[in-house]
């Protein structure tokens, strides 16, 4: 696992899909042009490709080994970190967010991108939160897809985490239509994440 990645398990990938799938098709959206900001090898996109064969789908990962891997499934990927991106690559967003917490975050992204990332998206008073709210929250601000598809864990909706992301992103023209319950991340693991759609109406 490097920089938080954990890999998106087919069944989770197919899951999301198609609730993307039904956004886009609440919202009126054909065949939407379909952004992994945090592709990693390529599962979501997959996913997409056969849930949404009219969508083009695109990923970016700052994992150049990742995105080797994708391209040799055919996908179209490329290197970038989302948080250097200046425009958005796609009408829609699907995401497994890379998880760090706190704790680990200046050990592993250094102390600048850390400043950055606190100075830029503040949680007003909570000290902080984890990477995964700072993804969503840098995506909704700057990228302002249309519809976007998330899966995430629970700690999205705790503390600095829900200031920095979700609550931020209520006060701020979006909504949240359609999120699953828990589910189990795969086969065996522990961990249980939850899978919710965003939708910006301003």
């Amino acid at each position: 696992m490097k920089i938080g990645q954990v890999f998106t398990p087919g069944d989770r990938a197919r899951e999301a899909a198609s609730m993307l799938k039904d956004a886009c098709d609440d919202a009126g959206m054909s065949a939407p042009t379909v952004w992994d900001p945090c592709c990693g090898e390529g599962a979501l996109m997959r996913a997409v490709k056969l849930m949404m064969p009219r969508s083009p789908v695109v990923g970016t990962d700052i994992d150049a080994d990742c995105v080797v891997a994708a391209r040799k499934e055919g996908l179209s990927a490329s290197v970038g970190d989302l948080f250097e991106i200046e425009k958005s690559m796609g009408d829609a967003l699907i995401v497994n967010p890379p998880y760090l917490g706190r704790a680990k975050l200046q050990s592993v992204l250094g102390k600048e991108r850390v400043r950055w990332l606190k100075e830029r998206y503040p949680a007003e008073g909570a000290g902080g939160a984890d990477l995964a709210a700072y993804v969503l929250r840098h995506c909704l601000e700057v990228f302002k897809p249309a519809v976007s598809v998330w899966i995430v864990t629970n700690t999205i909706a705790q503390g600095g985490c829900r200031r920095v992301g979700l609550q931020w992103a209520l006060r701020n023209g979006y909504r949240i239509p359609a999120c699953s319950g828990d589910v189990k991340w795969g086969e065996g693991a522990g961990v249980t994440v939850k899978m919710f759609v965003a939708v910006r109406y301003v």
